[in-house]
């Protein structure tokens, strides 16, 4: 049987249920101990979009993927795996409540000039994570490189959206 470190190619699933688990969301994916999941193993969910092509051979690039979340094994059972969401947020306090230290923000995001008739059926509207969406396992090799991204002030409103408040 291969180890972790010895697995090339990330398990995939999709998340076949979701639960609230002391007041948390948590949801099951369709992979299990016999697919090798293990507790603490990194997955993303994921959108998959429409096919690129490229513009100049006409072949595909493959399938764009909006991601969106990251979770963490929780418990692992032969059929299928429990996971909890593994991203974490900054909140900024209210200026009410520590008047002299906290301030309220507000990032904007430059849009790009795109023309929108190029790419309409490309809108993402939903990030809602939903039952059927896909997941994949974070490789060990490629999370030093995905916790990188995290790290980087600008890649939640990179990935997420062009206009983001804390509050």
């Amino acid at each position: 049987m291969e180890t972790d470190s010895e697995r090339k190619q990330p398990i995939e699933g999709k998340i076949a249920d979701v639960f609230i688990i002391n007041n948390q969301h948590s949801i099951i994916l369709n992979k299990g101990s016999e697919n090798g999941v293990k507790e603490n193993m990194k997955f993303m969910i994921y959108e998959r979009g429409k096919e690129i092509i490229d513009p100049d051979s006409r072949a595909s690039l493959g399938y764009f993927e909006y991601i969106k979340g990251k979770v963490k094994i929780t418990q692992v059972s032969q059929k299928y795996s429990i996971a909890a969401s593994d991203e974490h947020k900054t909140v900024v306090v209210n200026q009410i409540e520590l008047p002299f230290f906290g301030t309220k923000t507000k990032v904007v995001t430059k849009e790009l000039p795109i023309d929108v008739t190029d790419f309409e059926s490309n809108i993402i509207k939903e990030e809602k994570i939903h039952i059927g969406d896909y997941v994949r396992q974070i490789l060990p090799e490629n999370l030093e490189i995905t916790n990188k991204s995290e790290k980087s002030p600008d890649y939640e409103e990179e990935s997420k959206s062009s206009v983001q408040e804390d509050t």
